[in-house]
């Protein structure tokens, strides 16, 4: 299926063809060329030879005038060929750079190729002549290409309306091949569509690399309480797992809202709270056991990390928490630190027992003497 995206506002991109129009411009511009010339050859042999009888000879002013005129336009029609044709070299430049980094192919209106660049045919696996005259459906998957889907695709290419975005396609190897792409109209002097172009990147490696990264990202989210912060700790969204974790809030409760709802009030307000949103700000990470406080006011103690994310000039633009709830380990600790206050108490209470009745031995042992 093409996740590609409809533009309404036409782009045309440069084609091998883009000079066409220039090219006919060239070859009006040798004809004028080539007609002033004749009617200059004409006008001098003409006076040359006495011909046009029965008509009055034009006087050398005159002649001078026809002579200056014809020559300015001969002059205009050069200037402007040698304009047309540095047009020309400067689109063939152009074409020449797109050919050379991305993957170009070319389509007749109905979708037939017609021809594609070395470029493309690699990244889908195919060589020269294998493609030609063949349809673009070879390069989609059968039950795409017998969809309404795929028919207004190239309905709308037809009415002139360019189609960008990411696209799968299949190599000739029955393999998938990702590519960002743009299948752009090209119309004649006329405004009719008579062809379509289509310039891509083949992006695979780089698909298959974030459907890894989401599918960490999915098992993390599965197993653990997730939460996502503005860089000024306001809530953008959190997982089921977090909302549970914190009494049942709904995301609607929580999202916009500052971290602060929770934390204790008097944490909230106290310089290690500031501290803390002024270190992730400044990239720091911070992970620990931390004493939250949940929908009902009941406190949650959770084992967290919390971790600002990186744009791509390397400053953070949001940070991520990733938490577990340890209510029942912290249970357990406290109880078994109670157990073991009791029974520190009663060791000391017996050693107490144990040294009373020592010294009542000693003093016994000391009167039988």
């Amino acid at each position: 299926m093409a996740i590609g995206k409809n533009l309404r506002k036409e782009t045309v991109l440069p084609s091998h063809h883009l000079g066409e129009a220039v090219v006919e411009q060239i070859l009006e511009n040798e004809k004028k060329i080539n007609q002033t010339k004749t009617e200059m050859k004409n006008l001098y042999h003409e006076k040359a030879n006495g011909t046009g009888a029965g008509i009055a000879e034009p006087s050398t002013e005159v002649q001078a005038t026809l002579a200056a005129d014809l020559q300015q336009k001969l002059k205009e029609s050069e200037k402007q060929l040698n304009a047309n044709k540095a047009d020309l070299v400067i689109a063939a430049g152009v074409v020449q750079a797109i050919n050379s980094t991305n993957a170009f192919i070319e389509f007749e209106t109905d979708g037939t190729i017609i021809k594609a660049n070395d470029l493309f045919l690699s990244a889908l696996k195919y060589k020269q002549g294998e493609i030609e005259g063949k349809h673009h459906r070879i390069f989609c998957e059968p039950i795409y290409a017998k969809s309404r889907e795929y028919e207004r695709f190239w309905e709308d290419l037809r009415n002139g309306k360019a189609q960008v975005g990411e696209f799968k396609r299949i190599a000739k190897d029955d393999s998938e091949v990702w590519i960002q792409a743009s299948y752009t109209p090209v119309k004649d002097e006329a405004g009719n569509i008579v062809r379509v172009v289509k310039v891509a990147t083949d992006v695979t490696k780089q698909k298959l690399k974030n459907a890894d990264y989401e599918g960490q990202l999915s098992a993390i989210g599965k197993s653990n309480a997730v939460i996502e912060f503005e860089m000024d700790g306001t809530i953008i969204t959190a997982n089921d797992n977090f909302l549970s974790a914190l009494g049942g809030y709904s995301l609607n409760e929580v999202k916009g809202k500052h971290h602060r709802i929770f934390v204790e009030p008097a944490y909230a307000r106290g310089s290690e709270y500031s501290d803390f949103w002024k270190r992730l700000n400044n990239g720091d990470f911070f992970v620990g056991t931390y004493t939250r406080i949940d929908k009902r006011g009941k406190e949650v103690f959770i084992q967290a990390s919390y971790n600002p994310i990186l744009d791509l000039n390397g400053k953070p633009y949001k940070v991520v928490k990733y938490a577990t709830n340890i209510n029942e380990q912290v249970k357990l600790i406290k109880a078994f630190g109670s157990n073991a206050n009791s029974m520190a108490s009663a060791a000391q209470e017996l050693t107490a027992i144990s040294q009373s009745l020592a010294a009542n031995a000693e003093q016994t042992s000391n009167q039988a003497n």
